[in-house]
């Protein structure tokens, strides 16, 4: 890193240092995210400002997408729950005047133990730089450099924020006060924030079978979600995108990407909508996602899933 003033611009906020002879309040000079995908409702593009019809009818229907997909069978002496996923989160950074942001995405391996005792496995390589899609899963998948950038193990304790989908209920009520954090949350931290971020923690965790799928959606079809239109994640997939307006610090919409046919989830966006702050950025501008690449189950924490 060069000598000068530097910030890092992250979803929770901006920390900014500069030297004694720019102000430290100075905003950032423009600079470019990833590009926005394009969603479709009543024959037109949808916008991202102002409200949404209501996403409960279409959750609803993504549930019993899913309810109707067999869940896969565990192969036997299977012990880990495999993940390959494919992540962005803007980053910005400011040196000696000038403004820049790295749209390099992070491809991501995790080995998830079906048994506590056993630690998870998380690596991590370069993606392939992107613009706005990569137009099929193959070429989300690949990562730029064969070295990781890391290879951590962690206690399953200490990795995970979420449970196994194998102790989760399939009842919509009980699955919502069971993904609720049990202690006291910020009071300016809807439910349904909790919720929709917990449902994508699930998903970056775990090999998530149709039957839950089937009762996340029954669930969120209780929240206030609005449905966004139909789209084409960055992975060249179709889906339903349904969306959460958050007005806490810099107003953003947080949208999931639902396949129409199987009720999976594809992916997930964070947009900010109206106000970037000092962030530097034009909005609406996208500032993180997520593409669920390949799931499965795997003998050993080295082998990909097939």
């Amino acid at each position: 890193m060069t000598a000068g003033a530097v910030v890092i611009a992250l979803l929770a906020g901006i920390t900014r240092r500069g030297p004694a002879s720019e102000p430290a309040d100075e905003p950032a000079a423009r600079v470019p995210t990833v590009a926005m995908l394009s969603y479709h409702r009543s024959g037109s593009e949808s916008s991202m400002t102002g409200s949404l019809p209501p996403a409960r009818p279409i959750l609803l229907r993504l549930a019993k997408a899913a309810g109707r997909q067999p869940d896969p069978t565990r192969p036997a002496g299977a012990r880990y729950s495999y993940l390959r996923l494919n992540e962005w989160i803007l980053n910005v950074t400011v040196s000696g005047g000038r403004t820049g942001t790295a749209v390099v995405p992070t491809v991501t391996e995790q080995w998830t133990p079906i048994s506590p005792a056993d630690p998870v496995r998380r690596v991590e390589r370069r993606g392939t730089p992107i613009v706005i899609g990569y137009g099929s899963e193959r070429l989300a998948a690949v990562a730029a450099d064969v070295a990781p950038t890391s290879d951590d193990v962690f206690a399953a304790g200490a990795a995970l924020s979420s449970r196994s989908p194998d102790r989760l209920p399939a009842e919509a009520a009980a699955l919502r006060r069971a993904l609720l954090p049990p202690g006291p949350v910020p009071g300016d931290v809807t439910e349904a924030e909790e919720l929709v971020r917990a449902v994508v923690d699930l998903h970056g965790e775990w090999n998530v079978p149709p039957r839950l799928s089937a009762a996340l959606w029954r669930m969120l079809a209780g929240q206030p979600l609005g449905y966004l239109g139909r789209t084409t994640d960055r992975a060249g997939r179709a889906g339903e995108a349904v969306a959460l307006d958050v007005t806490r610090g810099l107003p953003r919409r947080l949208v999931l990407v639902i396949d129409p046919g199987t009720g999976r989830l594809g992916s997930s966006e964070e947009i900010l909508t109206t106000d970037a702050g000092k962030l530097g950025i034009d909005v609406p501008a996208v500032v993180g996602y997520r593409l669920f690449l390949r799931r499965g189950w795997t003998l050993d924490d080295r082998t990909p899933a097939g």
